[in-house]
């Protein structure tokens, strides 16, 4: 006896039901069961395609969407691929078509808003995701999009009121809810305790802990909820009375506010930003003095960010690709990488410190005996950043709304330099321009009289 082929239409709608879940692996399994039987079916593949591109295989997504008509749908689609793949300039005509075909489909203005903030066209991109918005006010993606495009832009004061759409669906707003507390309006906090949830990534949350004490400065007992990793750091942090896990049950709290959220309470501004007030742990940096050596102009090395990050793959750099650097004379390299991104490791000479890095405290100490940290944008740059040392951190081609289109400086952190991709994937020219500004630093730190 065979098992009867599976219908159709109940083999769509359990894939539907797994990709509006967020199970992309489950719900690619179930269009290509369906595709295989039927491969005929435009609907399922532009779908297979939207999950591929989610799960960032951007090449299979491409594939996907071969020989179907350039309906928007399928154009939209294929710009995503694209984008992926950055293969900006064709992603650009597939938008450029697909609001042709459907002026006014909110999804099709903002991918092509998507591309032109790719291509660094910041007055178009935020233009048309206004449009976007104003075709769909209640879909709060879109209103997240035109947030980090104004900030991108420098528009601060329309920014970070359109960026509060981020928490829409986030698990920032789940915990609040779970928490119940009434959220902080940024009125004086009289001794109140507050509840700071941190959001999205490490390097987010490093680059928005400066705000911290500005609202102990308004009167409140900052009580802040975030990463495992950081709660040493966080706890040396002035106005900060306790640091706790995400996981961790919090102390009674008067109010909760998320962390990405101050500067709009704050009011804050390009020219406004304040400094951070990070600062490495004295008896930890005095540990760690004899493990770092004095030797030569030293560097610490981050090439790999969190591969959970949708554009790792596109932020990071292969450690072999920085092999040039250790090629250059009077200078001593040390790892600063912990968790992924360490294959390889024993293939490019440097001091590997990661393996004694036991969170972001430890990573703080050693940095403070560096000349310099080289790193991707990830943790690691924000934190040297943050901590005021010299960081030299490399950018994609397209990055998110922190690093402004062609600028080499930022007002988050005076200490950084932007290495830039000037082509999509190039890392190989960024690395070159690297090492012949580093041999030219180390050669000036050798021959500094003493």
């Amino acid at each position: 006896m065979t098992d009867e082929p599976a219908d159709p239409a109940a083999l769509f709608a359990r894939a539907l039901a797994a990709h509006e879940a967020g199970r992309l692996g489950e719900a690619v399994e179930l269009y290509r069961s369906l595709l295989a039987d039927r491969p005929d079916l435009g609907g399922p593949r532009i779908n297979l395609a939207a999950a591929l591109n989610d799960l960032d295989r951007p090449a299979e997504g491409l594939a996907c969407l071969e020989g179907l008509p350039a309906t928007a749908a399928v154009l939209i689609n294929r710009a995503n691929a694209l984008r992926g793949l950055g293969r900006f300039a064709e992603a650009l005509a597939a938008t450029t078509q697909a609001v042709a075909l459907e002026p006014d489909d909110p999804r099709a203005l903002s991918n092509l808003a998507l591309v032109k903030q790719d291509l660094g066209r910041m007055d178009e991109a935020v233009a048309l995701f206004a449009q976007a918005v104003a075709r769909a006010p209640g879909e709060e993606s879109l209103r997240a999009n035109l947030g980090g495009a104004l900030l991108m832009a420098g528009d601060f004061e329309r920014g970070w009121p359109a960026f509060e759409a981020r928490l829409a669906g986030s698990a920032t707003r789940a915990a609040m809810r779970q928490v119940g507390l009434p959220v902080w309006s940024g009125a004086p906090l009289a001794g109140a305790r507050i509840l700071i949830h941190a959001e999205q990534g490490l390097g987010d949350t490093i680059q928005f802990l400066r705000f911290l004490p500005l609202v102990a400065k308004r009167g409140g007992q900052v009580i802040f909820s975030g990463q495992e990793g950081l709660r040493r750091l966080v706890s040396g942090i002035e106005g900060v009375q306790a640091a706790i896990g995400w996981n961790d049950v919090p102390p009674p709290c008067d109010c909760q506010a998320p962390l990405l959220s101050l500067p709009r309470l704050f009011g804050v501004t390009p020219a406004t930003i304040p400094a951070s007030d990070l600062h490495a742990d004295p008896a930890l940096v005095a540990a760690w003095r004899k493990r770092i050596g004095g030797e030569g102009f030293k560097v610490g090395l981050a090439w790999q960010g969190n591969p959970a990050m949708k554009a790792d793959a596109k932020r990071s750099v292969p450690l072999d690709r920085l092999r040039p650097l250790a090629a250059l004379p009077g200078i001593s390299l040390f790892g600063l990488q912990k968790g992924a991104g360490r294959e390889g490791i024993a293939d490019v000479p440097r001091d590997d410190l990661g393996p004694d890095l036991s969170d972001l405290a430890d990573t703080a100490a050693a940095i403070a005996h560096l000349d310099l940290v080289i790193a991707v944008d990830s943790a690691v740059a924000h934190l040297a950043g943050a901590l005021g040392r010299p960081v030299w951190t490399l950018v994609r081609f397209n990055p998110d709304w922190r690093w402004p289109p062609g600028a080499t400086r930022t007002p988050w952190y005076p200490t950084m330099t932007l290495y830039r991709q000037e082509r999509p994937n190039d890392w190989e020219t960024v690395i070159n321009r690297v090492a012949a500004d580093l041999g030219a630093l180390a050669t000036a730190h050798t021959t500094r009289p003493r």
